[in-house]
């Protein structure tokens, strides 16, 4: 997981296990507790996530 206290969300990865593995990450909103969307493999984020 990956918070700052001066952004809007938190990136929370996904690992599964050792036999099979995940690649998603999820962007949740910090004062709602909502996760927003969920990424899956090497894709970029929607620019309305990133600053």
């Amino acid at each position: 997981m990956h918070a700052t206290p001066d952004e809007p969300f938190v990136y929370v990865p996904h690992q599964g296990t050792e036999a099979k593995p995940n690649d998603t990450v999820s962007v949740i909103d910090v004062a709602s507790t909502v996760s927003l969307i969920s990424v899956k493999g090497k894709r970029e984020f929607p620019r309305t996530f990133c600053h």
